[in-house]
């Protein structure tokens, strides 16, 4: 009977052990995704010096001391070329005091003719008289509307076209933004669903470790108690209360019958111990399934909740889309607007 029970215990620490080993892939799969272990928070690695390249000063002695170290590590021509050599701006005044002044000679200065600009008179014509004349001659008059017209034809030309290809290049850009959102979103909701699986797997990971925890000590505690009534199934146990345990030097007919129904007794109540204990073994998986099954129908409920709120999100964001391309639409209207010259010389405009 004893072998049995340890035969439940060896499957057990197995499980268990098969259990751990699920936990950490599982834990492994999460650091992938999000970068950091899934039970801690991201923390400050000490020691960092950022890039820095930092000087240690040795312990207990002071600021000066480990100056003087590091210079004793230098090179010994950079010592030499620091307080013989001088800096690159002595050198440089060095040799500007070597310039001599008597070497400089001046530019000679040329004799300069002075100029002068005299502006000629011309006969300017008042501006009435300046328009009348040009009321009068119609050739120029219709020349110069042609010229106009022309003019304003092109601007509205080039508006047209224009405005045509902003509206080809924005809604193509619209399309291509759509596309890259909505490639975007599909890897984040693939992303999101990944990491909340792997959550969960890991959740039902330790609540299976918890559930072979409690059934690993429920056994354990079983086997000692199992123990102990076996070592007293081999002694006589007397009849009155208290009851006491004794086992005689010789045994008798008497004595043998009542040691084998002592040992029936105990076999007996092993027997229905370990029934109990299966029994107990059996409510505690079914403890922990509901245990489960509650946790899996909370997590259900999140991700519904989730995703109607980032539903609700898109659908918010579809009117200011709608507003804008509106806005674009009218812009492009307005833009798109023909003139007309009358024959009194107003300007018109025609809107289709």
């Amino acid at each position: 009977m004893t072998a049995k029970v340890f035969n439940v215990f060896a499957n057990l620490e197995t499980e268990f052990l098969e259990a751990k080993k699920s936990l950490k892939d599982v834990d492994e799969s999460i650091k992938k995704i999000t970068g950091r272990e899934p039970n801690l928070a991201a923390k400050g690695v000490k020691g960092q010096t950022n890039g820095r390249n930092r000087v240690a000063l040795p312990f207990g002695n002071s600021f000066s001391t480990a100056i003087s170290q590091i210079e004793d590590q230098s090179d010994e021509p950079l010592r030499k070329r620091r307080f013989f050599g001088g800096s690159a701006f002595s050198r440089l005044r060095g040799d500007q005091r070597d310039i001599a002044y008597d070497d400089y000679e001046e530019p000679v200065r040329k004799p300069t003719v002075q100029s002068s600009v005299v502006a000629t008179t011309r006969s300017a014509k008042p501006r009435t008289q300046a328009l009348e004349e040009q009321k009068n001659d119609k050739k120029s008059l219709a020349r110069n509307k042609r010229m106009f017209g022309m003019i304003l034809g092109t601007l509205q030309k080039f508006q047209n076209e224009e405005s045509t290809r902003k509206d080809t290049q924005t809604q193509k850009r619209v399309e291509i933004e759509k596309k890259l959102d909505a490639k975007a979103e599909q890897e984040r909701t693939a992303l999101r669903k990944e990491r909340r699986e792997l959550f969960l797997v890991r959740r039902e990971k330790e609540a299976q470790i918890r559930r072979i925890e409690h059934k690993m000590q429920r056994v354990e505690i079983h086997q000692e108690w199992e123990r102990s009534h076996q070592h007293l199934s081999n002694y006589i146990q007397t009849k009155t209360k208290p009851n006491l345990f004794y086992l005689p030097a010789k045994h008798t007919p008497e004595t043998e019958k009542r040691l084998q129904e002592t040992k029936d007794k105990y076999r007996l109540i092993v027997a229905e111990k370990r029934a109990k204990v299966q029994k107990e073994l059996s409510e505690i998986d079914e403890l922990y399934k509901k245990e489960e099954q509650t946790l899996l129908d909370e997590d259900m409920e999140e991700m519904e909740t989730h995703e109607s709120d980032t539903k609700q999100n898109s659908d918010e964001t579809k009117p200011l889309a709608q507003i804008e391309s509106q806005s674009e639409t009218l812009e492009s209207n307005n833009n798109s607007n023909n003139i007309v010259i009358s024959d009194d010389n107003n300007i018109n405009v025609l809107n289709e």
